[in-house]
């Protein structure tokens, strides 16, 4: 008996003494954006940036841009408030962002300086120093974004004495000697005036750490059609079309585990998933109002846990592309594209299966837009509780596959013609593997979209190079082939 109470014991005491320690990062100044819809992306002084548990270095790039302190005790409340945004209204499907983060810390009292601090603060006492921003503190935004966009021409003409080359500055994020530890603290780094700078900023997510527990916003950046922000995978860390055989990211407590609030942003390459929202419903990816983005060649799929209500993916207007996507496990809609009076670009060659919503807002994809958008070559799959496969508004379409009889269009397969897609045209739905079978009636029943980026399916295979027509869904099945090398992304209207 006496051993036993000295072993529970020393387990309180080991428990009470090794308390986890987390890397806060704080951001020591003011960065301000080109417009003031720029700026609100953009953090500010005392803004913590991300708080991540202390079991690696702190990078040297990290170190040059942030005070990085180590804290302890943190309780649940203090993770998640402290480094949330500031949403007009945070419960928005769209949410607008008023400043980069809610709460800010006193810098100056606690004489924050940039570069690593080894020894250890107790939450407790640094919890007094922590605050909600008011609307003084927005005030005083304002005017230093009107300061710095004054100025921001005759920068931008200082950068054209020599002009600028284009440059893709590609950033390491979960690797061993990584660049960054998060795709929150590469994103915060590295926006900005893209545009003036002649700049194109890349992380390359890598699954050496496992999954990355993040839930970044990619926005605060001036951008256009050749100067963006995009999130991918390098080869040989991407995956091959199924669950955990690439670099992923786990949602952390967002509303969306990604939210882009930049526009002509790119997210390829990624497994997406366990997005888990404090307050409820959560989202896999969303593109805010007025953005456009191009999202393909991704695995979206939520776990067992994740609240009712989720939804994959979702967009309201502006030229967003979605392409070769596999999206499954969803619980109410896996896309959701647009209102009645808005324009979008196009749903392309997606596969999609077993989403079960619990009521009647439960669709495959569901698209409504007035003009400008098109859905071709998709395969929607209910599962037991789904409802339509697919939702198409005002939307062109046709040469999809549904496994109801939603899937309209002279060109399409569904319920009505006799030859609906079902789980046994693809390789297993336990495990998921949602590639393709030899007998398949998806297979070489798709519309031929051109030669650009959407002729590139779920495993970097090259739809035209291969010589094939083109298949519904995401994967294009080619018996024996070896997937290629490909090619770079864009955004092009077809229909």
């Amino acid at each position: 008996m006496k051993k036993l109470i000295l072993t529970i014991l020393f387990c309180f005491v080991a428990t009470s003494c090794f308390a986890e320690d987390y890397w806060m990062y704080i951001r020591t100044y003011d960065r301000y954006g080109v417009k003031p819809e720029d700026d609100a992306g953009r953090s500010k002084k005392g803004d913590i940036i991300d708080i991540r548990i202390a079991d690696y270095e702190p990078s040297e790039t990290e170190k040059k841009s942030y005070s990085i302190i180590k804290v302890s005790d943190l309780t649940e409340r203090q993770l998640i408030d402290w480094k949330k945004p500031w949403f007009e209204d945070e419960f928005a499907e769209s949410p607008k962002i008023k400043a980069y983060r809610k709460y800010k810390i006193d810098a100056d009292v606690l004489n924050l300086k940039i570069g690593k601090d080894n020894q250890v603060k107790k939450a407790e006492d640094i919890k007094d120093r922590v605050e909600i921003k008011t609307e003084i503190d927005l005030i005083s935004y304002q005017k230093g974004q009107k300061r710095y966009a004054f100025w921001t021409p005759l920068r931008r003409l200082a950068n054209k004495f020599p002009r600028k080359a284009y440059a893709e500055t590609v950033s390491t994020v979960n690797l061993t000697g990584e660049d960054y530890a998060s795709l929150t603290i590469w994103e915060d780094t590295v926006d900005g005036d893209l545009a003036g700078d002649t700049r194109q900023e890349t992380a390359h997510l890598y699954d050496d750490d496992g999954h990355l527990v993040d839930s970044p916003i990619i926005g605060g950046s001036t951008t256009t059609a050749d100067y963006y922000m995009k999130v991918s995978s390098p080869v040989g860390e991407r995956h091959d079309g199924t669950e955990s055989s690439g670099a992923t990211l786990d949602g952390d407590f967002a509303s969306s585990t990604i939210l882009i609030d930049d526009t002509y942003t790119v997210i390829e390459w990624l497994e997406i998933t366990d997005w888990d929202a404090e307050w409820g419903s959560g989202i896999g990816i969303t593109v805010n109002a007025n953005m456009s983005a191009t999202v393909e060649r991704c695995l979206i799929y939520s776990d067992a846990d994740t609240y009712a209500g989720s939804t994959g993916v979702i967009w309201w207007h502006g030229n967003t592309s979605f392409s070769n996507n596999i999206i499954y496990d969803i619980d109410e809609r896996a896309i959701r594209a647009g209102q009645d009076w808005q324009t979008i670009t196009g749903i392309y060659n997606n596969t999609v299966y077993n989403y079960n919503g619990d009521n009647d807002g439960s669709v495959g994809i569901y698209m409504y837009a007035d003009n400008g958008g098109a859905l071709y070559n998709n395969i929607v799959i209910a599962g037991n509780n789904g409802g339509d496969c697919f939702a198409f508004g005002k939307t062109t379409h046709d040469y999809n596959a549904s496994s109801d009889a939603t899937a309209t269009g002279a060109n399409s397969l569904d319920s009505g013609d006799g030859t609906p897609p079902s789980t046994s045209d693809f390789v297993s739905t336990s495990p998921v593997n949602l590639h393709l079978v030899v007998t398949a009636v998806e297979i070489d029943e798709g519309s031929d979209l051109g030669d650009n980026t959407y002729a590139v399916d779920i495993d970097n295979r090259d739809r035209d190079t291969e010589g094939d027509t083109w298949d519904i869904g995401a994967d294009e099945y080619v018996s024996g082939a070896p997937p290629p090398a490909i090619l770079t992304h864009a955004i092009i209207n077809i229909f």
